[in-house]
């Protein structure tokens, strides 16, 4: 069959007959978005009850279903024999098959491109002829096999060109791409949709600075800064508790993305953040717990409780920041809490050991001050606690290490340093 022109592939496509009626599981079918080849399979397997006007009339069941597809995957090639400008076919009525002989999907001679809007054209064209061929049963199962063919290599496309990225920059993210082998076991879900991210098959991007999940397709759905830069803009924690304010000052909608709040639909449900006084939905808000600075601050209080996805990253990064001042926020507390009120007497002789430290050569060359590396503010001020520090302490870790440094410096500065005393 010669392959119509372009002048006439035009014409036929502006004075194509209407659509004839159809069922509308059909029309579904079509519009509805597929990927995969799942999806691929669940198309032919709807499509007894779609093309007559009972089951097995186009199929006898799911085992012809199957066949079809299978014989489809047998007879796969992926390059498509047209251009950018296709438009359509001009032949009669035998010629709206697309042609549909053995060579429709044959390799392209040289200098013809598959690109995505080739293939999204394509697709359109088929459902229309689809439609069109409502009659012709065989025609149409023809048809719907190229459709689900079409629909393959459309999202294969998509996928390469979303494997090509490695690292990409939205609302200060700095997504890469990472290997599923450094993950450790669970699921992953995308931040951006909720969706469960299928590690090995789909394209997904992970935040290097705060850990913000998404896939490859919803990067430009990302509404959250990136709690990494927004802790490298300003260091600071609420240090009052729940400073809830009410829905009706977020004009019921969720501060992230201003989905509308509703108590009558569990997706759209309102969710407090314990830690921001703020009301999120679902999507932001996945009941993740955290234990809330203010509550730690103001009752000792270490109970994990609900907090927003951004809130979750934030208090995880800004965990061992030291910016808790006790003495300002709080200074009774040291009275009821005899752990926090030892540390603080210990942290009181670190500093003043410093200074003998620092100019004992012996202490310098043995670096003696880095075992609190992981600490170092307790070498700068006795008033700055980080929520790390005063978990640690609550837990019964963080004592027992400081009363074993302290007693470490003081051994060197009453018997390793005495020469060095007598000569001062």
């Amino acid at each position: 069959m010669e392959s119509p022109s372009k002048g006439e592939q035009v014409a036929k496509t502006e004075f194509a007959a209407p659509r004839s009626s159809a069922p509308s599981l059909l029309s579904s079918l079509l519009s509805a978005p597929r990927t995969g080849l799942g999806a691929g399979m669940n198309m032919v397997m709807s499509l007894p009850g779609a093309f007559g006007q009972g089951p097995g009339i186009l199929y006898s069941g799911a085992t012809n279903a199957m066949n079809v597809t299978c014989e489809m995957i047998k007879t796969r090639i992926p390059n498509l024999p047209f251009g950018s400008d296709w438009t359509g076919s001009d032949h009669e009525e035998d010629s709206l098959s697309l042609d549909l002989d053995e060579n429709h999907f044959a390799a392209p001679e040289a200098g013809l491109l598959k690109c995505e809007e080739d293939l999204i054209k394509m697709i359109e064209f088929t459902k229309d002829e689809i439609m069109n061929k409502f009659d012709n049963l065989e025609e149409r199962r023809t048809l719907v096999s190229k459709l689900i063919e079409l629909r393959l290599q459309l999202q294969e496309l998509k996928e390469k060109k979303e494997e090509r990225v490695t690292s990409i920059v939205v609302k200060e993210h700095k997504f890469e791409s990472i290997s599923p082998m450094k993950l450790k076991k669970g699921r992953v879900f995308c931040e951006a949709c909720s969706g469960l991210v299928w590690i090995y098959l789909q394209s997904w991007y992970r935040c290097i600075g705060c850990g913000y999940v998404v896939h490859g397709r919803c990067t430009e759905s990302v509404r959250r800064v990136c709690a990494a830069f927004r802790i490298k803009e300003s260091k600071s924690l609420i240090t009052k508790i729940c400073p809830e304010k009410g829905l009706h000052n977020q004009i019921y909608a969720c501060v992230e993305c201003g989905t509308v709040l509703s108590r009558n639909y569990k997706a759209s449900e309102p969710r407090l953040c314990d830690y921001t006084g703020l009301y999120f939905c679902p999507t932001c808000h996945w009941n993740k717990k955290s234990i809330i600075p203010a509550r730690v601050i103001h009752n000792w209080d270490f109970k994990p409780r609900p907090v927003s996805n951004g809130s979750y990253q934030y208090l995880r990064i800004m965990e061992k920041v030291a910016v808790i001042n006790m003495d300002d926020l709080n200074h009774k507390i040291f009275g009821l809490v005899e752990e926090l009120d030892r540390l603080k007497e210990l942290r009181q002789i670190i500093l003043a050991a410093k200074e003998y430290l620092i100019a004992c050569e012996t202490a310098a060359n043995q670096r003696i001050l880095s075992v609190l590396k992981h600490r170092s503010h307790f070498i700068e001020t006795s008033a700055s606690y980080s929520l790390a520090d005063l978990i640690d302490l609550e837990s019964g870790v963080l004592l027992p290490f400081i009363e074993n440094i302290v007693g470490k410096f003081e051994k060197h500065i009453e018997v390793d340093c005495k020469p060095f005393l007598r000569n001062c």
